[in-house]
């Protein structure tokens, strides 16, 4: 996938070095390509931004990775992927709707992986969301009625899920050409199943795993199947440990599960 600069003559002349940072860009995002997982939580980030366009009434056109000069800060910024609303929406958005279709990308990606995308991308679609809200508008409080109603629709709204997956299908098929990679993490993540998810480290088998609480129930993902506490591959018990970035309760449920993996009763809080 090629990089589109989007630089004019005189921006180049402000940026000496501009043909070796696209160089460093591209080759970030050929790793991208290849690797099913960072391209599924990229396509994930875009699709759940489509999902919320499209249920104000818009179109949604896909960009594929891009670069551009920022006048305020004097830099070349990277865009690993974006989408656009085209057309016109059924009504005016509140400020909560422009958060939702702003921050929805990097919510969803750390709910469903529980790994958060990386501060760039972050900062990136808030900058975009305190535009988007002018002078006059309330980021914290567009962001805390956001985030009620999206996890609200997660828990839900029967085809929540099923939306997002299309749209993600639909990001990565524009840009990419095919859905391996939305394919590949709809069964290492299933976004359907329910609870608190913490990343972990399969100990005896090396494989990274989704550590799920649905209240008093502990279940494990890996390799796309899914376990309890009792449960073996070929003959081998599934301790885990934390796999960084940790989570708030990752600790808790990881000494949970690995005392139940013990056989030892595990009776509320520790």
């Amino acid at each position: 996938m090629r990089v589109d600069v989007r630089l004019t003559d005189e921006e180049k002349r402000l940026v000496p070095d501009w043909e070796e940072q696209v160089a460093t860009f591209q080759r970030t995002m050929n790793k991208v390509e290849r690797d099913k997982r960072e391209r599924f939580r990229l396509a994930l980030h875009e699709g759940a931004h489509s999902q919320q366009i499209r249920k104000l009434g818009w179109g949604v056109k896909f960009y594929g990775p891009y670069v551009y000069f920022d006048h305020d800060s004097g830099e070349v910024v990277f865009v690993h992927g974006a989408v656009l609303p085209i057309g016109y929406p059924k009504y005016k958005p509140f400020d909560w709707q422009h958060a939702i279709i702003c921050a929805s990308g990097f919510l969803l990606v750390e709910h469903f992986t529980a790994v958060p995308d990386s501060p760039y991308t972050i900062q990136h679609d808030l900058k975009t969301l305190r535009s988007d809200l002018g002078e006059n508008g309330d980021i914290n409080d567009a962001m805390f009625y956001a985030k009620i109603v999206l996890f609200e629709d997660v828990r839900t709204e029967p085809t929540f899920i099923s939306e997002l997956e299309q749209t993600c299908r639909d990001y990565e098929m524009n840009v990419y050409g095919n859905t391996e990679a939305t394919e590949w993490g709809w069964r290492e993540y299933r976004p359907e199943l329910k609870g608190t998810r913490h990343h972990v480290s399969v100990i005896t088998r090396g494989y990274h795993g989704t550590l799920f609480e649905n209240g008093d129930e502990l279940t494990l993902l890996t390799e796309g199947e899914v376990f309890r506490p009792g449960d073996e591959i070929r003959g081998t018990k599934l301790e885990v440990k934390i796999w960084k970035p940790e989570k708030a309760g990752a600790d808790r449920a990881v000494e949970k599960w690995n005392r139940a993996v013990s056989c030892e009763i595990v009776t509320g809080e520790s």
